[in-house]
């Protein structure tokens, strides 16, 4: 009975083992490509950290495949060789491209294809059997990985200055700020207090602006009513001064053709006078000249000795002894 006990353990062990071996060789050749599935190729130039075989494929958003293969490139040792399996029928043409993406915040990374147009061509296995490649566009993983260092200098940049406003002389600084603005602060609640009876003053300085200017609207009215009466008499006046000029220049020119006619009349005198009488009456110019000097002289002498000019020179004679 023991031995046959122990017989029927040890088989029942045999069959499980045998069970779990089946199983996994059934679940590997299902995580696998498919003899069926369409393989490409994409070449990822820099990390592809969080990828691995087995990480999904998406064709815009779409799981249709799994990551099949991975290897640096040997003709660039810069690029990532990565082949996925991709599920048949799916639309992979000329003008998809591929990226990695994360899946969540905290998730892994997967392959996205993306793009596409209906008339581009598909893709399909170069007759020599190399299968055809997806290109690969820069990643938001990239683009996070690049702008971590920029964010961290960012960061340090951050602190420095908050260390800077928060050193000893700049809080000194900030609580004199502050005691400043509780004494304006208390200035202000003492000119509230005020406020009310600032704000009658200011109510009566407009009913008194009002009134000043009803009696200025008023003082307007009466100017504006003279200047229109000083106007209508300048008017009147300029009108009759106008007529005044209308009449004196009509004058002016009727004295204008009386001395045209004048002297008209008087041409043939002047000619006469000019040929003959001013000759004559340059003689007698010179004349009067010359009975002026005579007068003269005799003036003279009559102021020197009047009596030899009445009676003349005395007669000298003969003393007799």
């Amino acid at each position: 009975m023991e031995t046959r006990a122990s017989y029927i353990a040890v088989g029942t062990f045999v069959l499980l083992v045998s069970v779990a071996l089946l199983t996994f060789v059934v679940w590997l050749s299902s995580s696998g490509p498919s003899q069926a599935d369409d393989l490409y190729v994409i070449r990822f130039t820099g990390s592809v950290t969080g990828l691995s075989v087995g990480s999904p494929v998406r064709y815009r958003g779409i799981p249709v495949g799994s990551v099949d293969d991975m290897s640096i490139d040997p003709t660039n040792l810069e690029r990532v060789r990565v082949v996925v399996a991709v599920r048949p029928g799916t639309p992979v043409v000329a003008d998809n491209v591929a990226s990695l993406e994360l899946q969540g915040i905290a998730g892994g990374v997967y392959v996205q294809i993306s793009g596409g147009t209906m008339d581009s061509p598909r893709l399909h296995p170069e007759p020599d059997g190399t299968l055809p490649e997806i290109p690969s566009t820069p990643s938001t993983i990239q683009a996070l990985v690049q702008s971590v260092p920029e964010v961290l200098e960012s960061a340090n940049a951050v602190l420095d200055r908050a260390n800077l406003l928060l050193s000893d002389g700049n809080l000194q600084t900030v609580g004199g700020i502050l005691a400043d603005a509780r004494q304006v602060t208390s200035a202000l609640a003492d000119v509230h207090d005020g406020l009310p009876a600032l704000a009658l003053r200011v109510n009566e300085m407009a009913q008194e602006l009002e009134a000043l200017s009803a009696e200025a609207r008023v003082d307007v009215a009466r100017i504006s009513d003279s200047a229109v009466a000083a106007l209508s008499t300048t008017e009147e006046q300029m009108r009759s001064v106008g007529e005044q000029l209308s009449q004196a220049s009509a004058s002016i020119g009727t004295v204008a053709a009386e001395l045209v006619q004048l002297t008209r009349a008087a041409r043939p005198g002047l000619v006469e006078f000019t040929q003959s009488g001013l000759y004559e009456f340059t003689l007698m110019i010179s004349e009067l000249r010359g009975l002026a000097t005579t007068l003269t002289r005799v003036t003279e002498q009559f102021e020197r000795d009047p009596a030899q000019f009445i009676l003349g020179e005395p007669v000298t004679g003969v003393n007799i002894q």
